[in-house]
Parts: C-alpha cells; sequence; structure tokens
C-alpha cells in the first residue's frame, strides 16, 4: 500500500499572499498479483469531491477498470498537467465547451485497456453526468475510446466520446480529438486538437506546449503554451511561459507568466505556484 498526499498554492494577479489552490491525496493498495484498488480525493478551498477511485485487474498488457474514472480521451491523466512547467491546465480542458459539459469531470462506468501489435486501446462505457461523491452509474451510455501508436520518437492518439446507448437528443454531446507527443533529449512537445459537437453546434480548441531541461539541470524545466479556444461566447487565445524548479523531493515552485486576447477575459499577469509532495 502507498499514499501520496499533496498541495498546491498560489500567489497571482489580484491576490494577496499565498492562497491554497487545492489538496489531492491519493491511497493504491495491491489486493492480489492481479488485482488493486485506487482511492483518490480533491479537496478545495470551499469544496470537497472525489477523484479517481476504482478497482483494477491487471494480466499482462491487458487493464480493466472499472468504479469513478478519468476517462481516456487524449491527455487525460493527473501527472500530464500537474508536473510541468505550466500551472494551469489547457483551456480547452477546462472551459464548458457545449452546455452541461466540459472534459474536466469524472466518469463512472469501466473501461479496458490493452496491446494489440503496434496500437495501444482504451474503450470505456460511462456515465458522464455524475455528483460530487458519485462511484457508480445511474445511466451508462456513453463509449469513449482511445488509439495510440508510435512513429519513432512521436506518438499519435484519436479519442472520441459519443452515445451509444439508447437514443439521442439534442442535448447528447458527441466529441473528437487528436493528440501528438514528441520525445527527444532534454525535450518533450505535445499537442492537442479537440472539438464538440451538440444541438448543432461545435465548440472546441487546441494547444500546443513544449518543455526543455538544460543540459545538467535536472530538476529545472522551461515551458511554453500556445493556445485558442472557440466557444459559443467567443474566440480566446492565450500564451504563457513558465519556469518549474524541483527545490527537494517534497517542494517545487513554478513560475508563469500569461496573456491573451479575445471576447472573454484572457488571463494574464504572473502567477506563482508552491507544491508540496509527500509518500509512505
Amino acid at each position: 500500500m502507498d499514499v501520496t498526499i499533496e498541495n498546491y498554492s498560489l500567489i497571482k494577479p489580484g491576490t494577496a499572499g499565498l492562497r491554497e489552490r487545492l489538496a489531492w491525496a491519493q491511497l493504491n493498495a495491491r489486493l492480489t498479483p492481479h488485482w488493486s484498488a485506487t482511492s483518490t480525493i480533491l479537496l478545495f478551498p470551499h469544496s470537497n469531491t472525489l477523484d479517481e477511485n476504482f478497482v483494477k485487474y491487471t494480466n499482462g498488457n491487458t487493464q480493466v477498470r472499472g468504479g469513478r474514472l478519468r476517462s481516456a480521451f487524449g491527455f487525460s491523466s493527473w501527472s500530464d498537467f500537474y508536473y510541468n512547467a505550466i500551472i494551469a491546465m489547457p483551456l480547452v480542458r477546462t472551459s464548458r465547451l457545449n452546455d452541461y459539459f466540459g472534459l474536466s469531470r469524472f466518469d463512472t462506468g469501466a473501461d479496458v485497456r490493452t496491446i494489440v501489435g503496434p496500437v495501444e486501446v482504451q474503450a470505456g462505457l460511462v456515465d458522464t453526468n455524475n455528483g460530487k461523491w458519485t462511484l457508480t452509474p445511474d445511466h451508462a451510455n456513453y463509449g469513449v475510446a482511445r488509439v495510440q501508436t508510435n512513429v519513432g520518437p512521436l506518438i499519435v492518439g484519436a479519442s472520441a466520446l459519443s452515445r451509444v446507448v439508447g437514443a439521442k437528443t439534442d442535448d447528447d454531446t458527441d466529441a473528437y480529438g487528436l493528440d501528438f507527443r514528441w520525445t527527444a533529449d532534454h525535450i518533450q512537445a505535445r499537442a492537442e486538437i479537440i472539438r464538440t459537437f451538440s444541438d448543432g453546434d461545435w465548440a472546441g480548441g487546441w494547444y500546443a506546449d513544449c518543455f526543455y531541461r538544460p543540459p545538467g539541470f535536472y530538476r529545472t524545466q522551461l515551458g511554453v503554451r500556445v493556445e485558442g479556444v472557440a466557444l459559443e461566447k467567443g474566440v480566446q487565445q492565450q500564451y504563457t511561459a513558465g519556469l518549474r524548479q524541483v527545490l527537494t523531493p517534497y517542494l517545487a515552485a513554478t513560475l508563469n507568466y500569461a496573456f491573451g486576447s479575445g471576447n472573454s477575459r484572457p488571463k494574464s499577469g504572473w502567477t506563482l505556484e508552491i507544491s508540496t509532495s509527500l509518500h509512505f
């Protein structure tokens, strides 16, 4: 059994001093050689919610999960967005893309992940409409799928989400995504393009990240992000530069500067994040 507890605090424009952003705690337990369980909670200053809570069966290259999940749609894991030089998640992942639908949510249901030749496949049947403490689905009527393969150092993935059980209504949302990740010595570049359709309208966005670790400075990471999102309220573009420094095995600091343009209010100015992490 292992436990991880993390805390993230921010200094940003319009706030005085360091303020807690969120805390995150996870317990992983190996039950048998094939079965394990994960329980996670997110603690915000004014409210709390369950993160992923599931049981998992593993046999070789195949994994089956059931419970409360972050569905495999593009770059969707915690580590993709919280351990790099850019503090904020991409706008396309934090914005409400269509009425009652966004990508920063927790699904309930089951999924399976396996490798077929050069292709990794993950597919699930989930309920996308859940409360803060929901663990099991009421209506597992959405199918979500992801495939990815590599061409040398380049990994290319595609994702889709759509209602597959019952008759579709105008309120149902379809989502499609393409993503790319390229890795070399000291550098990683990645990008995501996402589009959703609901009630005859579309929304979506994209972003591209580039991260660099200077030779000899393995605890230092530089990063830049260029992104855009198109919503009903207008188009927004954002540009962010960041520096992340791991100070000790338990403490890191990340400094960002962002500016943008568009019809909605873009984030701008400096932001400093202090994060702590304990493992036991």
